[in-house]
């Protein structure tokens, strides 16, 4: 059976994604899941037809990038100095994979591919993690909040692929031991600041996590409640500019750290960040905010529930920990991006408690604001659909060679 549709997805990929998610019991699902995910990659739309590659979305610079390395034919070390000299990344995945793909082909898609094998693999453990743990039958409710989770960092973030990778790598490491006490994972955390720089803190964060007692996470109320407050007085914070924001991180950050931050929180970057936000279509901002506060909400009434198990209250006391840090640090231009790592750990949360249905008013509550999340769950598909073509429906891995689609399937539908 796995064999059989892992043949049928490379020749008909949209069929293989359409049969793991009805099927997605089944043990092989998720590696047709991750394969559906290479196939995206390699269809990925980097550069829309009318722009100039470069310029706009991550992936043009990705693309730009691996040509020039291409052409330049630099050994790893020099194209890591060069690349420091030009931008001041420390973000060496995304480079070294890119070299690595250049001694080959300066072929974006072949690049886009390989970052979609990697993010794959982790999207898809992530995913089913939390779906191997529900083990009946599902209600309209529930299968909201899996939507929701599958969309809130789907595939077609390798466009940014070292944030969204990095968030993956981070959930794939540190939700087990949260769950389940397997340290064996926490090895993948030291990985992660080597993707993008910005999670040093979250990995620090989650290390402190770590070694405090296992009794006080899953047993003592009293830290349930203290984190729940700070849940509440981050919305405080959350309506306020901070600069004292920008000193803690220049103060407890390492030195070649300062260059990264000075960029994502000078004046100007501020400036822009409020610019952006009045040009945003209001359906985005509504999006955005629906997500945000259906999430909050549900966390805070879980923070209440006595009938949580310890295990339960550890991943509690850890989504309110990490969603009251991450809606502080929404604050600083780019750091709304936080939000999707504390989304992803507090969605599956609230799956699991629907599913257990532990409490009557929690799940009503639930299901009245997942009428809303439609709305979200309809904006996020429809931004993915600015990054594929027609191919991603009628295309398979060959067809993928010659085709090269860059016609957003958005466009004719509008």
């Amino acid at each position: 059976m796995r064999e059989k549709n892992l043949f049928a997805t490379i020749l008909w990929p949209f069929y293989g994604l359409i049969s793991t998610l009805n099927y997605w019991r089944y043990p092989w699902s998720k590696n047709v899941f991750w394969l559906v995910c290479v196939y995206l990659g390699a269809i990925q739309i980097y550069c829309p037809a009318g722009h100039v590659l470069g310029d706009g979305a991550d992936g043009g610079r990705y693309a730009l990038q691996l040509i020039d390395m291409h052409n330049r034919e630099l050994g790893l070390f020099e194209q890591i100095h060069f690349n420091f000299a030009e931008s001041g990344t420390m973000d060496y995945y995304q480079l070294i994979l890119t070299w690595i793909v250049s001694l080959a082909t300066d072929n974006p898609h072949v690049l886009f591919a390989c970052f979609a094998f990697v993010f794959g693999f982790f999207y898809s453990r992530n995913m089913w993690y939390v779906l191997e743990r529900i083990s009946g039958s599902i209600n309209i409710t529930i299968f909201i909040f899996i939507s929701l989770l599958f969309l809130t960092c789907p595939i077609w973030q390798i466009n940014g692929v070292r944030m969204w990778t990095a968030a993956h790598i981070y959930m794939y490491s540190v939700f087990p031991y949260i769950w389940e006490g397997d340290r064996k994972r926490l090895i993948w955390l030291f990985a992660v600041p080597f993707v993008h720089f910005s999670y040093l803190y979250f990995v620090i964060l989650s290390l402190v996590f770590v070694l405090l007692p296992y009794r006080v996470l899953s047993e003592n109320k009293i830290v349930t409640y203290c984190l729940s407050i700070l849940l509440v007085l981050s919305f405080i914070v959350g309506t306020l500019q901070l600069p004292a924001i920008t000193v803690f991180l220049e103060n407890f950050s390492p030195e070649s750290y300062q260059d990264r931050i000075d960029i994502y929180t000078a004046d100007h970057a501020f400036d822009n960040m409020r610019e952006s936000r009045m040009k945003v279509n209001w359906y985005v901002t509504a999006s955005n905010n629906i997500y945000y506060w259906v999430s909050n909400i549900l966390l805070l009434l879980l923070s209440f529930n006595s009938k949580l198990v310890p295990q339960e209250r550890k991943l509690l006391n850890f989504c309110l920990l990490i969603s009251g840090i991450a809606n502080i640090a929404s604050q600083v231009p780019s750091g709304a991006r936080f939000l999707i790592i504390a989304h992803l750990f507090t969605i599956s949360l609230i799956i699991w408690q629907l599913y257990k249905k532990a409490s009557p008013f929690f799940f009503r509550i639930a299901k009245l604001t997942s009428i809303p999340l439609i709305i979200t769950i309809i904006f996020s598909v429809r931004t993915g659909l600015d990054f594929y073509g027609i191919s991603m429906i009628v295309g398979n891995f060959f067809t993928s060679l010659i085709w090269d689609n860059n016609i957003p399937i958005i466009n004719f539908i509008k």
